[in-house]
């Protein structure tokens, strides 16, 4: 970001939804934690775009306090592991992942 973003107005956008006008202005931002089980999501420690992940197992309980592990898999082949203290998040302006785009096209109808 450059200094002439305010973080605040920044955080309000993403609060609001407004992601395409945080992509006009140039800035690339997820939302914030999720409960869903599938969907355009960015998970912790992928950098480059969001994918388009299914939740494969949500039944084992991780250690030292992390809560409730969940298993997931991308339709490209990406896998992730979240807890309830490192969750899931939505996408936000991320760009999406081609090969996830491209499965999920030829699933569809």
């Amino acid at each position: 970001m450059t200094k002439n973003h305010d973080f605040g107005e920044l955080m309000r956008m993403v609060d609001e939804g407004r992601f395409d006008e945080l992509t006009a202005r140039g800035v690339t931002m997820g939302g914030g934690p999720t409960d869903l089980d599938k969907g355009w999501l960015k998970a912790p420690g992928t950098w480059h775009c969001a994918h388009y992940f299914k939740q494969t197992q949500a039944d084992q309980i991780g250690p030292d306090g992390h809560g409730r592990v969940r298993h997931w898999k991308a339709l490209c082949g990406v896998e992730a592991v979240t807890s309830d203290r490192i969750p899931m998040f939505g996408a936000g302006n991320w760009r999406h992942c081609q090969l996830c785009q491209q499965q999920l096209r030829r699933k569809r109808p």
